[in-house]
């Protein structure tokens, strides 16, 4: 400003005008920490639903907790905890069935080493010659080998026993191995 100017402003005004002039500028920081802290939460939110299953694996007791919450709003169903690593093989058998020649019988017991209730499995029975080259393979679906109307989900610590019959290989098998899924 030029100093004729200054001379026609009042000086209670001059004064206001100078004093905006050195004062900061109003600070936004808790807006935009606040703003940053519920992004950050929603994100977290996001990862939780995506990584729901492992979480829920890691962490059963979380259920109950989400099932009230869910209860209270429209969510989808959450998936059965499915982990075929927590399932142990108690007992195990792959012999030539004497009364059926060319068929083997193969006896399973395994058990649910889970702290929490999970669906049946899928039974791989995979055999392998002296070299560890693959000769047959079969899946054995929960409803094939086990009893009608068992429950289709194995609670903690319950075992289920297996006895099935299969054609046996053209191949001479030395090995196998029982995997679930």
């Amino acid at each position: 400003m030029t100093q004729d100017m200054r001379l026609d402003v009042p000086e209670v005004i001059s004064e206001d005008l100078e004093a905006l002039a050195h004062e900061p500028p109003p600070s936004h920081a808790g807006f935009w920490f606040l703003v940053a802290l519920a992004l950050s939460l929603l994100l977290a939110a996001q990862w939780a639903w995506v990584n729901r299953e492992t979480l829920l694996a890691r962490w059963p007791q979380l259920e109950d907790a989400i099932a009230r919450l869910c209860s209270r709003n429209a969510c989808p169903p959450l998936p059965e905890h499915r982990s075929p690593a927590r399932l142990e093989v108690v007992s195990r058998a792959l012999v030539a069935d004497s009364s059926h020649p060319g068929q083997l019988r193969f006896d399973l017991v395994f058990r649910n080493a889970a702290p929490w209730p999970q669906p049946r499995p899928w039974i791989g029975l995979f055999l392998s010659d002296l070299s560890g080259n693959p000769v047959a393979a079969r899946w054995f679906a929960p409803d094939v080998y086990s009893r009608p109307r068992l429950p289709d989900r194995m609670e903690p610590g319950e075992r289920i026993e297996v006895h099935l019959v299969v054609e046996a290989p053209d191949r001479q098998a030395l090995s196998y191995e029982i995997r679930f899924r």
